[in-house]
């Protein structure tokens, strides 16, 4: 402890003095180390040697490196990439597949896609990154781009059985010292060094973006670097120069500053970003970004101070505070204005990743004092709109924040236990539309995290599932509804590793509670007129729709039960009295769904309940439309009628057989019939479903000769050609022949060719054969 003081207080000359001083003892106690530490060694060896392990040390020592047998086969998940004109092309994103054969084949898969290439053949294989480029037997040059070290490491050891893959020079490591460039000091004198320097690598940047070459990224990734060092080695000079440039308002060195502020931004350097965003120097930072060469000058800095203020519902003492905000508050300024239009691939995650440490300490901070989180989320319902406003602004500050999500639980129980479910349930029957739309983005938001739903929706008897309930049937904006939608949603999504007691706690809570979903479907009950001429009615309607649909699966048991007792269907069809077509779809749509989930018991209920008759009315109304209405029921009944449930197919052929039969763009209504009857039929089960496989039969060709085309090929061409034939072949769903082969001109006999075609229809009509066999759907 005295040591350190001295080394701190008294500089290098006590430091000379003290390890002076003590050259001996420090000499004695390193040979006492050793000492130690070689009887430590001696007494491994003798453990190892008992136990019969031998030392790798000797191994290679003697033999070299101990042989590593390579596997069969490597494999990992990986983009391909093929070199193009533009640039680099991404080809697909799957699994790739290397075999350690003589050819070594690599193969990427990607669902039933794959590409296959003989490395054996391939050539200039290169490594860069976690990416590895070779030159095909085409001389076309690929690419491929690793999850992960250790896969691109293991592809190489295979490959380079065959091939040497040579090392692309990449970033420089953390061990390695950057080379130092050659330029001046930031100085006024310099500057011109300096514009011909940006205005190369600038240039350099912009030409690799339209041909993308391994070799040439890897270059100037290391310029990038070099120069944001030098920033850092000089960052005082560089910060000086800049302000004496700006109260000269030269323009023309200001440009020069707007392109070098690009390119400390370009190398993703954090230790540079930093710095320039300390106390001091965020503001000349933010001011580099005003003289732009391309899109001239930008008051950043003055919108910022006169523009924007800290809003704070109680006020803060904590300056520290205050100016960690201000920085998250000015990067995100800078990535989302200043930066807006500049293309990279890196560079928004980099300021984002810069934002989120940030943004930690400043939640951390922040919720370390609870009286303080207390003040600002305490509600009255005597408070003006505008306190309300910010309490909103926080909360969703607070979600919307990097940081939150690292520590969300934590967070969460403090926000639970000082206020925020009173503010949210006061904010969601606020008068103000603007409140209510932020509240539900900031539950959003909060849900969308996957914290623990313990704490978000359950605390002293307050449900968040009945708060949302009830705000989407008082809900007046079309677009705040469908954010209280979505916030029921994700609630009710379970994962697998979610608590099945909670589970099932909030499913009870939520299907049988009064105030939760039987409020929600009470929305059908509405006048018929209420919903043809209410937009925002019919857009709940809809979303109960698709909610219903998406939850059959995943809440089996309690959807069944509720439709089985309290007619929810039937409810449903409530809504075709309104004559609208956009709730006629969604009720058809809702109606497929449900019958394709297959449930028994759900079938029997519809059956039973006589659901569909109302939907069959309105198609009755639709069929000969060519609409979307026309176009769900036909999959409806297509549906039914392939799958072939015995339910279904005898409710709608026994009550509806004159409506099926008039269908007559589309064969569904045919094959529900036939499968109608066909029911008694030994050979044709109720589970055996139509094929599709014969949707194009007429462009088969037929295997085999017909007995007249077998006469004909082996008739003499020099024969006299025979009389014309009297016998007349027809099909059984045509009444007219099928066109001659050859058009002969007109002649006598043309009267009796009239009188036998009039004589072959009759027969047809008088002898037409049964029908045994379907038509496929045009539709598949």
């Amino acid at each position: 402890m005295e040591i350190e003081m001295g080394l701190g207080l008294n500089g290098g000359a006590t430091d000379l003095m003290m390890h002076t001083a003590s050259d001996k003892k420090d000499e004695d106690d390193s040979n006492n180390n050793n000492n130690k530490q070689q009887a430590k060694t001696n007494l491994q060896k003798t453990q190892n040697e008992h136990n019969g392990e031998e030392e790798d040390d000797e191994y290679e020592e003697d033999f070299g490196p101990k042989p590593t047998e390579l596997p069969a086969k490597v494999e990992g998940v990986v983009k391909l990439f093929c070199q193009v004109r533009e640039g680099w092309e991404e080809e697909m994103e799957g699994v790739g597949e290397l075999s350690n054969t003589p050819d070594y084949p690599f193969v990427v898969r990607s669902g039933a896609a794959s590409r296959t290439f003989k490395l054996k053949d391939c050539a200039n294989f290169s490594a860069n990154g976690l990416a590895l480029t070779w030159v095909d037997s085409d001389q076309v040059n690929y690419a491929i781009t690793f999850e992960n070290s250790s896969s691109q490491q293991e592809f190489i050891n295979v490959i380079g059985q065959e091939h040497t893959v040579s090392s692309v020079p990449n970033e420089q490591s953390d061990d390695e010292p950057i080379e130092s460039l050659d330029l001046p000091g930031f100085s006024i004198a310099n500057m011109e060094t300096y514009k011909d320097f940006s205005d190369e690598l600038l240039a350099s940047r912009t030409q690799l973006l339209q041909v993308q070459t391994i070799v040439a990224r890897s270059e100037l990734s290391k310029q990038l670097s070099q120069f944001s060092n030098h920033v850092l080695v000089n960052i005082e000079q560089f910060f000086d120069t800049f302000e004496k440039i700006d109260d000269m308002d030269v323009e023309k060195w200001l440009h020069v500053y707007h392109n070098m502020a690009l390119l400390v931004c370009f190398s993703c350097d954090d230790n540079v970003i930093v710095q320039c965003i300390t106390e001091e120097r965020i503001d000349l930072f933010i001011g580099m970004f005003e003289h732009s060469p391309e899109h001239g000058h930008t008051e950043h800095r003055e919108h910022l101070e006169n523009d924007t203020h800290l809003v704070e519902i109680v006020p803060m003492k904590n300056d520290a505070l205050k100016f960690q905000i201000k920085q998250v508050y000015y990067l995100n300024y800078l990535k989302d204005v200043a930066l807006a239009g500049v293309i990279d691939d890196y560079l928004p995650l980099f300021l984002d990743q810069a934002i989120a440490p940030i943004s930690e300490s400043v939640l951390e901070t922040l919720f370390s004092d609870h009286e303080y989180v207390q003040a600002i989320l305490s509600v009255n319902h005597d408070d003006s709109e505008k306190r309300i406003k910010k309490q909103v602004k926080f909360l969703i500050e607070v979600f919307s924040s990097a940081g939150f999500s690292f520590t969300a639980t934590s967070k969460m129980k403090i926000l639970a236990e000082t206020g925020m479910y009173d503010l949210i349930a006061l904010c969601l029957k606020s008068e103000d539309s603007v409140v209510r739309r932020d509240v539900a983005s900031a539950i959003l938001k909060a849900i969308d995290l996957n914290c623990e739903y313990v704490q978000l929706l359950m605390k002293n008897g307050w449900n968040l599932l009945a708060v949302l309930s009830q705000a989407i049937i008082r809900e007046t904006n079309i677009g705040t509804t469908a954010l209280l939608i979505g916030c029921l949603r994700l609630v009710l999504v379970f994962e697998e590793k979610d608590d099945f007691a909670v589970k099932s706690k909030l499913e009870t809570d939520f299907f049988s509670t009064e105030a939760c979903f039987s409020s929600i479907v009470g929305l059908f009950w509405k006048s018929p007129e209420e919903m043809k001429n209410s937009r925002l009615l019919r857009e709940k309607l809809l979303h109960v729709f698709e909610l219903v649909a998406e939850w059959i699966p995943v809440h089996d048991h309690h959807i069944r039960r509720i439709i089985m007792r309290k007619n929810l269907l039937r409810q449903f069809t409530h809504v075709t009295k309104a004559n609208s077509s956009v709730l006629n779809l969604g009720l058809v749509r809702c109606f497929l769904k449900i019958i394709k989930f297959k449930n028994e018991l759900i079938i029997s209920t519809i059956v039973k309940q006589d659901c569909l008759r109302p939907v069959l009315g309105v198609f009755e109304k639709n069929k000969n439309r060519n609409n979307m209405i026309n176009s769900s029921f036909l999959n409806l009944i297509n549906f039914i009628a392939v799958e072939n449930n015995a339910r279904l197919r005898d409710y709608l052929v026994e009550n509806f057989r004159p409506l099926l039969s008039s269908i007559s763009n589309h064969d569904c209504g045919d094959k529900l019939l036939l499968r109608y009857e066909q029911r008694l039929d030994d050979s044709v089960t109720e589970e055996q479903p139509l094929t599709q496989s014969n949707k194009f039969d007429r462009y088969n060709v037929q295997e085999g000769l017909s007995a007249t085309e077998e006469n004909y090929f082996n008739e003499d061409d020099n024969e006299s050609e025979p009389a014309p034939s009297t016998e007349v072949e027809w099909t059984p769903s045509s009444n007219k022949l099928p066109p001659p082969l050859v058009d002969y001109e007109e002649d006598e006999d043309e009267d009796e060719d009239e009188d036998l075609l009039s004589g072959a229809s009759a027969l047809n009509s008088a002898k037409k054969p049964k029908v045994t066999f379907s038509f496929t759907s045009k539709f598949g």
